[in-house]
Order: structure tokens, then sequence, then C-alpha cells
């Protein structure tokens, strides 16, 4: 009897929920319409955070790895400036995604303490609930949920108000209290996508008391309520996620009728398993089975065949191979059975062979060469295939080659242990790069010191040549010429070049007329000289007081300009002095140059320990498929042996020569509609 799981829905994953909370409590604070504020698909607003808008091109390609590691940056630089709580909140689904709830947790608490309208605060006690709900803190949970305004949520938002009924009913059934479950169950609306779930749930609840009819009349509910749910079509659903919940009911109720001896209802219920899904294998093995407790050999033979044409690698498969044999024997047709126990036998022994050549490969081939994976179109990948087709949540989307793993791949402990492996070698080709990285800044840093040198020789060479000090002393100079000029009353010292040589040529012409013998002077000439120097002279005064101010100003402007010039100066020698920028950096390569070594060991060795430990799965998958083989190799051989030693004595006695055996006719089968 295979064990009956409970099952849990994808509906409305936790991405798209958490867009909408994302979404709410922008809209609360006027970043977007409120309308607007539940449509996932809304259109882009604007980001005025760089950090924040990778965070979120990340999170919206569905790669949270890359999403939490942008958020733990910006966090290391200052935070996300200009979006208040909301990059909080989203970091905080983003480890609810990644099963991380007890920080999820901490950040939606947070949130709760913010002056939030009735609507959002409503919305937030719901998702906290899930918090809850996922650490199976059933405690917290019902207080959460006591919290919630139903009617409100009911009446802002539908579908969660379907969940929450979810929630509530699964609650009670984890405390074990199924009158209340079934209470609660009974005033769910048929509409609700989540009511399949809770009444499979409740149904193996109820199984667990031996309450084997209410639990049979709760699967038959399931049935009817998935045919509402496809016909009314009040929510939106995923058609596979709806074919595959029918088909684990009809599988359920399938395995309750047959091990209550009800044959030929059992086989109605597996005739509602599609035979393309992924519980064909087993629908179609208990559908013999319940076909042969009935008595319907050709219709077990029918389900058979079809079986041990599937993977050989899966163990309903080769246990079908022994079937078909034994239903041959029950039929008196020991011709047919004999030939196939040895059809099995043969079967066994090379599945066996296989296995252990498998098991030999382990000790030999790392994880990532023993699983190996092909795509739709052929191609081969590894599993640190940066370009791995993965979900969002880190699992993996496509079948092994090797078809003896594919039961090992849809195990959820595995497949969080692949994640893990995954992003763990992914993280250590980071660091390999920033190894790597380190050595090439360290290279561009020394460039760019020698780039520096050479500019600051550059630089001294040119100031060399433009003495600062020089030009101050000149100034100097200046300064006390135009302060004896002032102090002598000189109008001469404040005159232009024109005046200065117009003095010149007067004083020239007055010397060389004192120089001149007395006989040789003109009295006439010398008056005109004197009427000359006096206009001069006037003029000389009355363009002084103009001149004076013309000189002091200039002055003035002069120091102002000497002044910052020096300043200048001295902040350009304490730039090229200065090599604090090239030494901070060259500290931050060093202490990433030691960091980066230590954190690749450390990943190193959990990555070692990984894949240890996925190893070991695999081992012990192929140790149990190899039990199981030898299992069905042996039984098939005590069967041959045994029908062997029937037909050798019926031979002996004269009754039938066995060489005629395999002439015997085929047994009639029936068809049926699986």
């Amino acid at each position: 009897m295979f064990r009956i799981l409970p099952i849990q829905p994808t509906i409305n994953p936790i991405s798209v929920w958490l867009v909408g909370l994302v979404m709410s409590f922008m809209a609360q604070a006027g970043l977007v319409a409120a309308d607007d504020a539940d449509v996932v698909s809304s259109p882009p607003h604007r980001v005025k955070d760089l950090a924040y808008g990778e965070i979120l091109y990340a999170f919206h390609q569905n790669h949270l790895f890359d999403a939490l590691v942008k958020t733990a940056v910006a966090e290391a630089r200052g935070g996300v400036q200009h979006h208040g709580d909301y990059p909080f909140i989203l970091k905080g689904g983003m480890y609810l995604a990644y099963g991380i709830t007890e920080q999820a947790k901490q950040i939606f608490l947070e949130a709760l303490q913010q002056n939030l309208n009735p609507a959002v605060k409503n919305r937030a006690w719901f998702y906290l609930g899930k918090v809850y709900y996922l650490q199976r803190n059933w405690t917290d949970l019902e207080k959460s949920l006591t919290r919630i305004d139903a009617p409100l949520l009911a009446d802002s938002h539908p579908l969660e108000f379907a969940e929450l009924r979810y929630l509530q009913v699964q609650s009670y059934i984890a405390q074990n209290q199924l009158a209340l479950a079934n209470q609660l169950l009974s005033q769910i609306s048929e509409s609700n996508p989540w009511k399949p779930y809770v009444q499979h749930n409740l149904a193996l609840a109820l199984l667990r008391q031996d309450q084997r009819d209410p639990a049979i009349a709760l699967l038959k509910q399931a049935s009817t309520s998935i045919q509402e749910i496809t016909d009314e079509q009040t929510f939106p659903v995923d058609q596979d996620e709806i074919d595959g919940i029918r088909d684990r009911i009809a599988m359920s109720l399938a395995m309750l009728q047959l091990d209550a001896g009800n044959t030929r209802a059992a086989m109605d219920a597996y005739r509602q398993v599609r035979l393309h899904g992924p519980w064909s294998e087993r629908a179609l093995f208990g559908y013999a089975m319940a076909a042969a407790s009935n008595q319907n050999f050709g219709l077990a033979l029918e389900a058979l065949s079809s079986l041990g044409k599937r993977n050989p690698q899966n163990l309903l498969v080769q246990e079908s191979q022994y079937a078909q044999a034994y239903i041959y024997e029950q039929l008196e047709k020991p011709g047919l059975a004999l030939t196939g126990y040895r059809k099995a036998v043969n079967q066994y022994q090379d599945l066996l062979q296989q296995n252990q050549q498998q098991q030999s490969n382990l000790a030999s081939n790392s994880l990532e060469e023993i699983l190996l994976f092909s795509a739709a179109d052929g191609e081969q990948w590894r599993l640190t295939d940066e370009r791995f087709p993965i979900d969002r949540f880190g699992r993996l989307l496509i079948v092994p080659e090797q078809s003896a793993y594919v039961d090992l791949l849809a195990d959820e402990h595995f497949q969080s242990r692949l994640k893990e492996y995954r992003e763990l070698h992914l993280l250590r080709q980071n660091l390999l790069n920033a190894k790597a990285d380190v050595e090439s800044f360290k290279l561009m840093l020394a460039t760019r010191n020698n780039l520096r040198e050479q500019r600051v020789q550059e630089v001294q060479q040119q100031l060399e040549v433009t003495d600062v000090e020089s030009l101050f002393v000149q100034r100097d100079r200046l300064n006390v010429k135009i302060q004896q000029g002032l102090d002598a009353n000189d109008h001469l010292a404040f005159a232009d070049a024109a005046d200065i040589e117009f003095y010149n040529l007067i004083e020239s012409v007055k010397n060389r007329l004192a120089a001149l013998p007395n006989d040789y002077r003109d009295p006439e000439f010398a008056g005109k000289i004197r009427r000359i120097e006096g206009y001069f002279t006037w003029q000389l005064a009355e363009k002084a007081p103009i001149q004076r101010w013309q000189a002091q100003v200039e002055l003035k402007q002069l120091d102002a300009a000497l002044t910052g010039l020096r300043i200048q100066r001295q902040r350009l020698d304490k730039l090229l002095a200065d090599r604090s920028t090239i030494r901070r950096l060259a500290d931050r390569i060093d202490q990433t140059g030691q960091r980066v070594p230590a954190l690749l060991t450390k990943v190193e060795r959990l990555l070692a320990d990984k894949e240890r430990e996925l190893l070991g799965l695999v081992q012990a998958q192929l140790a149990s498929q190899e039990q199981a083989i030898r299992g069905y190799l042996q039984a098939a051989r005590l069967s041959q042996a045994r029908l062997a030693d029937a037909l050798l004595e019926k031979q002996l006695a004269g009754t039938k020569n066995p060489s005629e055996l395999s002439g015997e006719d085929l047994v009639s089968t029936g068809k049926v509609e699986l």
C-alpha cells in the first residue's frame, strides 16, 4: 500500500502575494493609485534610488538570491533612500520565499507597528499568519488570524479571504481539532479554490483515526468540488494544478477503496487518473491489482502491459514484469507464466548490473558528473551551469538523463539540498572571480599610482617655472612705490606711460637748454617750455586723484589675486603630497584580498560537506533500488524455478511436453478505458 500524503496548494505563490502587499503599502503612501495596488502587472513607476531599482529588477526576474545580495550590499552602503520601509518589506517577502521565516516574521511585525490604514494592516496580519503557518506555530497563527477583519478582507481581497479559510482549517487539522475543522469546512463555498486541499487533508486526518467511511465520503466531495471550481471559474486557476489535484484525490480514494476491498469502486477511481500524469504509473499498477482482485485478469494484463512499456528504472514498471507472469500463472497458463518469469529475471539482472555500475561511479565522479541533464533541445547541461532552468525557489525544472534519479529529484528534501549545493557552487565561482579581480585591482591601482606620480612631477615642474613668492616681492615693491608717491604728494608717481614719456621729454629739453651757453639761449623758447611744463603739471594734478584711486584699486585686486594664488598653491601642494586616496584603495584591496580566500575556504568546505550529503542521498537511493531489484530478482527466480519444477514433474508424468508450453494461445483480454 502506498502512503497517502497531504497536499498543499501552489495557487497564489509567495512572490505574487508579496508584490500585492508591497503595492498596497505603496498605494497607501501615494506612490501608486489605490485601484492599482493589487495589480501585479501594473505599469512601472519611477524609482528614486538606483540600488532599489536593481533589487526590484532582480526580484521580478525571479532571481531572489541576487535580489537579497543586492539588498545586503545596499544596506552596507547606507541603505535604500527615498523609498521608506518598502525595501524592508520586500526583503521580508524574499526571506519568506526562501523559507527563512524568522527574519520575515520580524520584518512584518515591524511593519505592523507603522500607522497603516485598516485594509493594509488587515492584509499585514494575514501575511504574518502565513509566516506562522510555515513555521507550524499554531498558537501565534490563531492569534494572527483572529486579528483579521474577515468581512473587510472578503470585500477587499476575496482570494485572500478564501485562503484565510484554508489556513484556519489546516490549523485545526494540525491541532487534531477535526470537529472544528469539519464545521468550518462546511462554511466554505464550493468556488473556493482551496477547498479540495482541505477536504483531502481532513480525509487523511480522519483516516488516521480509523474513520474510513467519512474519509471516503470527503474524498468524493473533493472530486465534486474540483468540478465546481473548474465550471464556475470564480477565481483564476492553473489547469495543470487542477488536473494534478484531481489525480491526487482520485489516487487517495482508489487506495482507500482497494484497502477496504471495494475493488470495483477502486477501479472506477483509478480510471479518473490521467495516463500521462505524475501518478499514472501508480494508477496503472493499482488498477491492475484491483482488476486482478476482482478476477478481471484480462484488464489487469492490459494495464500491466501498458505499464511495462514505460521507464524501466521505475520500481512499479519493474514490478509489473513479475506481476504479469504471476497473473498468467493464476490463469493457469504455465507456458506464458514461465516465459514471463524468465523475461523478468533477465530484466532484473540487467537493471541490477546498471545499478551496481552507477554505484561504482559514485566513488570516482563528482556530483555534477553523476547528475547530467538534458534540455528539450537535446543540449546536455551540468548541474552548476548558470543557465540551468530553475524556478524562483531554486528547484530544477528539467529531468536528469539517468532516470534512476527521477524519484530522488522529486523529493523536496533532496531538491532543497540540491538548491543549496548549486548556490554554494555559484557563490564559489563568484569568489574565484573576486579573487582574480583583486589581482586585477592591484595592477590597476599600481598603474594609477604610477600615472599620478608622473602627473605630480609635471605639475611641480610647471610650478617651479611660476614662482609665486617672487610675484609677492614685486607686489611689495609696487606697494612701497605707491605709498611713497602718496606721502610725497607726487602726482607723477601715478601717471600713465604717456604722461611719463611726455614728462621725460620736457626734462630732456630743459636739460639741453641748461647745457647751452648763455649766448645761445632763446628766452622766448625757454618761456614756451615753461608754459608747456606748467600746463602739463596742471593736467597731472587734475588726473592725479583718479589715477591714485585706480592704482589703489588695482593693488587691492592684485592682493586678492595673489592671496588666492597662494591658497591654491598651498592646496595643490597638499594634494600633490596627499596619497590617502591611494592608500585607502590599497587598504580596501588588501582587506578584500584577505577576506576572499577565507570565505572561499569556508564555502569550499561547505560545498564539500553538501556534496557528501547529496552523494549519500544518491547512494541511499541507489542502494534502495538495488534492494528492491534484488527482491524482484529473487522472487522471479523462485517463481521460475517453482514453475519449471512443476512443469518438469508433469513432463515426467507424461502430462505434456514443455516445448509445447510456449505455444499456448494467448489469453483473451478485455479492453478498458483508463
